[in-house]
């Protein structure tokens, strides 16, 4: 459920004259500002109480606020709301009737996961769920092993995954350092062409022989390819399945799916965020 507003949204054409008109306005000065490259935009934010206003300026004239201005011009954007689990609301407000604009989170500023509402299933309010990114790990790769392992134990127990990233962030990577962990003796390897990879490892705590799936989803163009591919198979029996480009399937994945974002940093190091159930 929604927690509190988070944040408003506003529009503006000039952020560094609109920093100093707010700075006036509400009595303090912003207390940080961010570009998030994926939108197009940079922003600042102002603390009020325990909501905030977050001053948005295009950097692209493509974007969405760069549209926004040119259409209404500066003012108002977008209402946000804080929420403890994005995925959990996105899945009940859509089966409330809501039009999501897109079917998984993204990466927003202030270290939030972002989902819009399209304003047409909210009186033309545009709604932004935000939810902070509760637990994150940065480490070169020879770190993986340590990361895979404190991963591991947040997962709780929990065996359907999900891994977002880009292109070439490491997902593999990351799932051969998790494989390894849990004791996986084979070869760890990509499964693009073959969509899923099967592995065994013994579980110390049961003393059984537990299977590992890792997935890859890629190449599929629908939810109905992978319903044919027998996905609903994977998601629920006893097996782990550590899933990537799994945005297809985000209808059908279980409630209690752990989600994983990896990215890779400028610097050569990854970055693993948990992104919810911490």
């Amino acid at each position: 459920m929604f927690h509190k507003i988070d944040h408003i949204g506003i529009a503006v054409r000039n952020l560094e004259a609109s920093n100093d008109l707010f700075a006036k306005l509400l009595g303090a000065k912003h207390y940080k500002t961010e570009t998030v490259v994926s939108e197009g935009v940079t922003t600042s934010f102002f603390q009020l109480g325990e909501s905030k206003v977050e001053l948005l300026e295009s950097t692209t004239p493509d974007s969405a606020i760069a549209r926004f201005i040119d259409k209404k011009g500066e003012g108002i954007h977008h209402l946000a709301f804080e929420v403890a689990d994005i995925y959990a609301e996105m899945r009940r407000l859509e089966s409330e009737g809501f039009t999501l604009l897109h079917k998984e989170p993204k990466l927003g500023a202030d270290h939030k996961l972002v989902c819009f509402l399209h304003p047409k299933s909210s009186n033309g309010v545009l709604i932004e769920l935000c939810q902070t990114i509760p637990f994150s790990l940065e480490g070169a790769e020879s770190d993986l092993p340590q990361m895979a392992a404190a991963l591991v134990a947040h997962a709780n127990g929990r065996k359907k995954w999900t891994l977002t990233g880009e292109m070439g962030a490491g997902k593999t990577t990351f799932v051969k350092a998790v494989c390894v962990h849990w004791g996986v003796a084979a070869n760890v390897a990509s499964p693009t062409f073959s969509l899923v990879n099967e592995y065994s490892f013994g579980d110390k705590t049961t003393n059984k022989n537990q299977l590992v799936r890792h997935l890859d989803l890629y190449r599929l163009k629908s939810a109905q390819e992978a319903l044919d591919f027998g996905i609903e198979d994977y998601l629920y029996d006893d097996a782990y399945c550590l899933i990537e480009w799994a945005g297809l399937i985000s209808a059908i994945l279980p409630d209690d799916t752990l989600h994983v974002l990896i990215e890779a940093l400028e610097d050569g190091r990854r970055k693993i965020s948990l992104l919810n159930g911490v």
